[in-house]
């Protein structure tokens, strides 16, 4: 039941990032780790708080904060990285490309965010591609991570690369039934 809770408030804590509510975010990232202690083994849930955090701490500008949170959450995915099967971890790995992309956009390091964001992508791709894993969640992961791409490439004046970017990003949202947002 507890791992359950601290899923949903993270859940909870992602929507409220999007409508760039940092505050209420960080506090249910708090209530997460909280609940998450005793019952998550393997830390990939802390992982998964810890990356969502640091994307809350890049909106805020709290850029050591961000790059402390990623370092711990990499510690704990990198040695379960080789399960290629699996759709989990990852999930997890491209949402810690994408907070880490995010980062290095802040500091306006625009060369080593693409890079990210390619990483983000590639891994976003890899779990589509996954028989087991095929569905509008995984599509629309792989959307988003295209249009941070898209932002990250026009930063930094490629915009044929963005446009292209857009274009499948655009595709891949027709496909799945969804209207391309903003």
């Amino acid at each position: 039941m507890v791992p359950r809770i601290a899923q949903a408030l993270v859940a909870e804590a992602t929507c409220q990032l999007k409508f760039g509510y940092c505050a209420e975010a960080a506090n249910l990232l708090a209530q997460a780790l909280t609940k998450n202690e005793e019952f998550d083994f393997f830390g990939q849930m802390r992982a998964d708080i810890l990356v969502v955090r640091a994307d809350c701490a890049v909106r805020q500008g709290d850029c050591a904060e961000a790059e402390q949170d990623l370092d711990e959450a990499i510690r704990i995915l990198q040695p379960v990285t080789i399960v290629e099967t699996a759709a989990g971890v990852p999930d997890n790995l491209a949402r810690w490309w994408r907070a880490t992309a995010r980062l290095r956009g802040r500091r306006g390091e625009c060369l080593a965010a693409i890079e990210a964001w390619e990483s983000a992508v590639s891994i976003s791709r890899r779990i589509t591609d996954l028989p087991h894993a095929v569905n509008v969640y995984t599509k629309a992961l792989l959307a988003n991570m295209l249009k941070g791409h898209a932002e990250a490439l026009r930063e930094c004046n490629r915009l044929d690369d963005a446009s292209r970017a857009d274009a499948e990003r655009n595709l891949i949202l027709e496909t799945i039934g969804l209207v391309p947002w903003p």
